[in-house]
């Protein structure tokens, strides 16, 4: 095997989480999203969070995690609000297991999909996610959680028209 393993994230992994998310912007420098790369990371607080909704999931290896998702459980619906893999372990696929990871979760708790907000054309981000079997969804059909999280974003300066909002079923 690869010696990767996805398990529940800790307190103790908020300073590497903060160094994988810092890391993972990194490719946006070379996009027409630069400015997203100078975002800051996730507060502990906003770790906590996520960990308190046992909805934190990392990827490791040697116990060192490499990589993490963050998200919550709304209703019949998961929400991803990030996944982020340091770049030094990129296209091995464990974005994609970790998200694998968080479907499980909500199968148990009985969730039927899996949303996210994502930049539509940025080929890591709606791209990537429509290959795991996410599909856009546009109107009426945004669920109002994430119809709260893309308004927020907008607030945030990113331009509506270039982000998309993306279910799976589950």
């Amino acid at each position: 095997m690869d010696g990767y393993v996805v398990r529940r994230a800790t307190s103790s992994d908020f300073p590497l989480l903060q160094q994988i998310e810092i890391s993972a912007g990194e490719p946006f420098r070379h996009t027409d999203l630069a400015w997203v790369a100078d975002d800051p990371p996730p507060t502990r607080e906003s770790l906590q969070a996520h960990l308190d909704h046992d909805a934190l999931w990392v990827i490791a290896r040697q116990d060192h995690p490499v990589g993490y998702l963050a998200g919550e459980f709304h209703g019949d619906l998961a929400v991803i609000h990030q996944v982020s893999v340091h770049t030094d372990h990129h296209r091995r696929g464990l974005g994609a297991r970790l998200i694998e990871a968080a479907m499980d979760a909500a199968r148990v708790k009985g969730v039927r999909a899996m949303g996210l907000t994502t930049y539509r054309d940025i080929p890591w981000n709606g791209p990537y996610y429509a290959r795991l079997g996410f599909i856009e969804v546009a109107g009426s059909d945004i669920p109002p959680v994430l119809q709260a999280m893309r308004d927020q974003e907008t607030a945030a300066g990113h331009a509506p028209a270039l982000r998309s909002v993306m279910i799976r079923p589950i």
